[in-house]
């Protein structure tokens, strides 16, 4: 009797050791659920929130209340499968948001070379895991802002993170332009203000809504790219009418095949209007006008025009932009290939040698393909204004991309530094607006120009 009583006593604290044994690991394994719920509580729906505290409480009293173990170990089973059910399922649903993420910010990691990863976006912001360091992100914010069309107001490392960067956005969408800013009510500028520039000209209006001036002996020779009927001539006469109102010492070869948009310029004494049987002829004009110049300068013992005509104030050299309205017509009126070679051959001469002898090249096209204009060309061309250009093979060419989406007169300028600006151009029209040009011309009416007809 003994012996059997020892044995149910033996069987008895055998089995509540094992049960401790158990109820201490499914104890661990019930607050290591809880941290998981912790962890993942806030993400999941309010209708996942209330299954889960009920199969909280459900456990607490089970454990606590009854002491039913075994009952405890399949509710706990019961609510361990519920919960890695669940986050199966969000996780399921959270690669699917990432694909989509991923699709959606495939330009992001084509700017990076595939270095970067979008793993978070919010309406205010976005955070990107990144191989590169975080100077070369910083220097991408201007870009990203004209991709996102948002202002970016700042880009931080994540804790102490070194890989991990938030992409903080401004409250609201970059400032939407007017419909139409007109020359004429931005024409006249203090002179103080115009005196820090060599060669003064009206560029356009910035996101802030203020007139940027820009400097041709800065920007040097200048390509302008856009689809038909997007601003791009707008703003070529802008720019012709601009230039001539702030300066009185340019010359001006304005090359128009099609005659009907630049020909009005020709009743400036300062402008050469170049039709295509001319073409050639003045071409080779300003060439021989070029070597003209080196030989001055080179004997001057200077470097440049700039130190030319400070030394020599009356026998100043004037600056010269030779202006192509339609680079593709050139091709297109070449008929003899020899020719076309030679006068492509002469325009990377003057893109070449043209600024320190004060000459300025602006083409103007709205296909700036290979086929059109030669690689050399457009390399000489330093500075890139892109309106309106559809394709990725036009956007590569000119060297701006994401210009797609612009509107009607919105333009994007990449410079010398190889920072992008976001900018509108002014408006001036024939029938609507053109005062400026009336102004002009009564001014060279009433004051005496220089006239270079002799020195080309």
């Amino acid at each position: 009797m003994s012996n059997k009583k020892y044995e149910k006593n033996f069987i008895d604290k055998w089995f509540e050791r094992k049960l401790n044994e158990m109820d201490r690991y499914f104890g661990e394994v019930f607050n290591y659920s809880i941290e998981l719920i912790k962890d993942y509580f806030k993400g999941l729906k309010n209708t996942w929130r209330v299954i889960i505290c009920i199969i909280i409480l459900t456990c607490l009293f089970c454990y606590l209340g009854y002491k039913i173990h075994v009952l405890f170990i399949g509710v706990l089973i019961i609510s361990a499968s519920t919960f890695y059910s669940i986050f199966f399922v969000k996780s399921i649903i959270k690669k699917h948001k990432l694909n989509k993420m991923n699709r959606n910010y495939n330009w992001l990691y084509e700017l990076f070379n595939r270095q970067v990863m979008v793993i978070e976006e919010n309406e205010n912001h976005i955070t990107i895991n990144s191989y590169i360091p975080y100077a070369d992100v910083l220097k991408k914010k201007e870009l990203l802002e004209n991709r996102f069309d948002r202002g970016i107001s700042s880009i931080n490392k994540k804790g102490k993170s070194f890989r991990t960067f938030i992409i903080s956005f401004d409250n609201g969408k970059k400032v939407k332009f007017k419909k139409k800013y007109y020359l004429k009510d931005y024409i006249k500028q203090p002179e103080k203000e115009l005196s820090k520039y060599r060669i003064p000209f009206l560029l356009g209006i910035n996101e802030k809504e203020k007139n940027i001036i820009a400097d041709l002996g800065k920007l040097n020779h200048i390509l302008i790219a856009g689809e038909s009927d997007f601003g791009k001539s707008t703003f070529v006469n802008c720019l012709i009418q601009s230039l001539q109102y702030y300066n009185n010492d340019i010359l001006y070869f304005l090359v128009d095949f099609k005659i009907v948009e630049l020909k009005v310029y020709s009743k400036f004494n300062n402008v050469i209007f170049v039709n295509e049987e001319d073409f050639s002829k003045y071409l080779r004009k300003i060439n021989n006008e070029l070597n003209r110049r080196k030989n001055v300068i080179a004997d001057a013992e200077l470097q440049n025009i700039k130190q030319y005509n400070k030394k020599y104030p009356g026998e100043k050299l004037p600056y010269i932009v030779f202006l192509i309205d339609e680079v593709a017509d050139i091709r297109l009126e070449s008929e003899d290939n020899k020719d076309m070679e030679s006068n492509e051959a002469i325009i990377t001469r003057l893109l070449n040698q043209g600024r320190a002898l004060g000459l300025h090249v602006i083409i103007a096209t709205q296909n700036p393909s290979g086929v059109q204009m030669s690689t050399q060309i457009r390399k000489g061309l330093t500075t890139k204004i892109s309106f309106k250009v559809i394709g990725h093979i036009g956007q590569n060419q000119v060297g701006i991309k994401n210009t797609e989406n612009l509107d009607r007169g919105e333009f994007k300028m990449l410079g010398d530094d190889g920072k992008i600006k976001f900018l509108k151009g002014f408006f001036c029209d024939r029938e609507e607006s053109w005062e400026t040009f009336n102004e002009i011309l009564e001014k060279r009416r009433e004051k005496d120009v220089i006239i270079f007809w002799g020195k080309i």
